[in-house]
């Protein structure tokens, strides 16, 4: 009878400790995505509003589901910690080493003509991997990981960026981030295995 009762209450517990997840479908974003509601399955194209902000809370997964930026117009704060650090990857990296398709790869982190009057976006214990930039000329073939063009209120830190790309035609240039007219401040960051035609690691 112990058993039974046992197996029962296993049954009912059980469940409730399952993992979560989250399905982000394409479009506008904000707010504040817990760790106790990840992994974040990324669906297509999101946008970080102007006037608007997305806190990332340490530990998160943002799995990206294809080939979907995340463009900031407003502010992003993902702050992880040593232990707990905030990973943007893929679901499948099959086919990224061709750095001429979008295969196997998301398309990073833009900002692009970010208002100036918005607060200072935080990369901070960040991992950042399998971006890839495929296109004919910059933007598109900019910046695998991160791309940032006419803004400057930006902070990484203490970020591993790693296995981006930057492909097509037209010089593409910054595997890992790519900065035009962007004076942003790096602290700290481990960046390798990225790759490009111009700037594998950074192209400023």
């Amino acid at each position: 009878m112990k058993r039974v009762i046992l197996l029962v209450v296993l049954l009912i517990i059980l469940p409730s400790l399952t993992l979560s997840q989250t399905y982000i479908p394409p479009g506008d974003v904000s707010g504040i995505w817990l760790v106790n509601d990840s992994p974040f399955y990324i669906q297509g194209d999101i946008t970080i509003p102007n006037d608007s902000s997305l806190t990332i809370e340490p530990g998160v997964l943002v799995e990206f589901q294809g080939y979907y930026a995340l463009n900031v117009q407003g502010c992003l704060l993902a702050k992880g910690n040593e232990s707990n650090k905030i990973i943007f990857t893929i679901n499948d990296t099959t086919g990224f080493y061709n750095q001429n398709t979008n295969q196997g790869g998301w398309n990073g982190i833009q900002f692009i003509d970010t208002p100036s009057d918005n607060d200072s976006s935080k990369l901070v214990y960040c991992i950042i991997q399998y971006g890839k930039a495929v296109g004919s000329n910059s933007p598109d073939n900019s910046g695998g990981a991160i791309f940032i063009s006419n803004f400057s209120k930006v902070l990484i830190s203490n970020s591993i960026i790693t296995h981006n790309s930057a492909g097509g035609t037209d010089s593409p240039s910054g595997g890992g981030i790519s900065l035009h007219f962007a004076s942003i401040i790096l602290n700290d960051n481990e960046i390798s295995h990225n790759r490009a035609f111009d700037g594998g690691g950074i192209q400023i």
